[in-house]
């Protein structure tokens, strides 16, 4: 199971994991009904120069559907969401900052004036021996959080999946305004859905 900690990034991108009644939808008005019941769909924005309409979505997400053999199971569910953000995720901004592995870091910076990756007496090495447990320990800990809140998250939405079939769509704003739309335009909001976003 990959966890998804902390990073740096200049653009996103989402997992949706996406509940279908069998039969699937297999041609695109099939799909246009499906996402779109209240028919016409525009994104409306002034970020985007070319807005894309509900047909332009709905094939696009019948043709990543078609590149899927087999439907996701409950644990694969539950991987995806544990890559990224989700619904309910906890937040917690401060962890790190106080965090004993945190302190002692400080602690051996203040007191040798460098970092603590290179030790060289054996009381730099004891200090860099204790923060290297600690900061195992709070992994350990903090995934154990996400992937109970995660868990939670799949529990309650369960019961509406559970006899549907799940497949998963990955859209990057990075790859142009069209990803970026599909990404943003709340594509799946009328069906069931669970969003994982990775920033």
């Amino acid at each position: 199971m990959k966890m998804r900690c902390g990073f740096v990034s200049n653009s996103s991108s989402s997992s949706f994991i996406v509940g279908f009644n069998d039969p699937l939808p297999k041609t695109a008005s099939e799909m246009v009904g499906l996402l779109f019941p209240k028919g016409f769909y525009k994104l409306d924005t002034e970020y985007y120069k070319e807005p894309i309409s509900h047909t332009d979505a709905a094939e696009r997400v019948l043709k990543d559907l078609q590149t899927q053999t087999s439907p996701l199971t409950k644990k694969q569910i539950l991987d995806s969401i544990v890559t990224g953000y989700f619904e309910d995720y906890p937040e917690r901004p401060d962890y790190y900052l106080t965090s004993k592995s945190y302190q002692t870091q400080r602690e051996y910076r203040q007191k040798f004036g460098s970092d603590i990756w290179n030790p060289e007496t054996p009381e730099q090495k004891k200090l860099a021996k204790k923060y290297r447990a600690a900061y195992r320990k709070e992994n350990k800990d903090r995934e154990k959080e996400i992937v109970a809140a995660a868990k939670k998250l799949l529990d309650k939405q369960w019961a509406t999946l559970k006899n549907k079939k799940c497949f998963k769509f990955e859209y990057c704003d990075n790859e142009g305004e069209f990803f970026a739309q599909m990404e943003h335009a709340g594509v799946f909001d009328n069906v069931d859905h669970i969003r994982i976003s990775h920033h």
